[in-house]
């Protein structure tokens, strides 16, 4: 359910409008989403780190082995200033490997979830 943007009360719904029985309790739904996110985390780690390995075996040739050129791109997850959530990521140009990603966030940890103010702050960037 999760990879539609739902969550349990959407898979009792849709169990309910089919008369099948319950799906699974709360407690067991959110055992399963932890589950699969440190999965989905571990994956992403491993394939990153695969991808970062290969551009620096690419780029031993080059003069300077220890720069290698990237693309980045990024994007909030609205338009204009009013998203407080963003990604980005970096491309290496020549393997075209996704070599890092960051989430962004305007909400600061150190301010306990209100915007950041200070300029400073070492989590006004980052989760």
């Amino acid at each position: 359910m999760r990879t539609i943007g739902r969550g349990l009360s959407a898979l009792l719904k849709i169990c309910l409008m089919l008369n099948m029985p319950r799906a699974m309790s709360k407690s067991a739904f959110h055992a399963h989403r932890s589950l699969l996110h440190r999965c989905a985390l571990t994956v992403a780690r491993d394939s990153v780190n695969r991808a970062a390995a290969a551009t620096r075996a690419a780029n031993q040739g080059s003069e300077h082995p220890e720069e290698i050129v990237i693309t980045a791109d990024g994007t909030w997850m609205q338009r204009g200033f009013t998203s407080l959530f963003g990604v980005f990521t970096a491309i290496s140009w020549l393997t075209v490997l996704v070599v890092d990603t960051a989430v962004l966030s305007k909400v600061c940890a150190q301010s306990q979830g209100r915007l950041c103010l200070q300029e400073d702050c070492g989590d006004s960037n980052s989760t």
